[in-house]
């Protein structure tokens, strides 16, 4: 499985905040995640080029965290991501947070995972 950076970010939650985030990176991106609160939005993102996204979120004036996390793909069927998850909780492998997505007749779902240790996380679910 492999590993991945995950760059975070906090906008202010009003329109156009995620335009201008994604048109100043001028990168490909790979997994997106936009969570609110009253007042930020936290976009987590995996992209292909995290030191060009890394310098132009600076000069926006973002604060960026960096972190490695396990990027998993499986089959797009019933059960799947229940299996993932009881790999790791057999391990005793905490899930700090997830998301992913699939097509809806795609074959291949692709889930983030963010755990403490995606090396090891990954030697378990390995084969997926």
């Amino acid at each position: 499985m492999p590993i991945s950076k995950q760059l975070t970010v906090y906008l202010e939650n009003k329109p156009g905040q995620l335009a201008k985030l994604c048109k100043a990176i001028k990168v490909n991106i790979l997994a997106i995640s936009v969570v609110d609160t009253a007042d930020t939005g936290a976009v987590r993102l995996v992209v292909d080029n995290v030191a060009k996204a890394s310098a132009a979120l600076r000069k926006l004036g973002l604060l960026i965290h960096i972190r490695d996390v396990l990027i998993v793909s499986c089959s797009n069927k019933p059960g799947v991501l229940a299996t993932v998850a009881g790999k790791l909780a057999k391990a005793g492998i905490n899930i700090d947070y997830a998301y992913g997505s699939a097509q809806k007749k795609g074959k291949e779902a692709m889930c983030v995972f963010s755990v403490p240790d995606p090396k090891k996380a990954g030697k378990i679910l390995s084969p997926c």
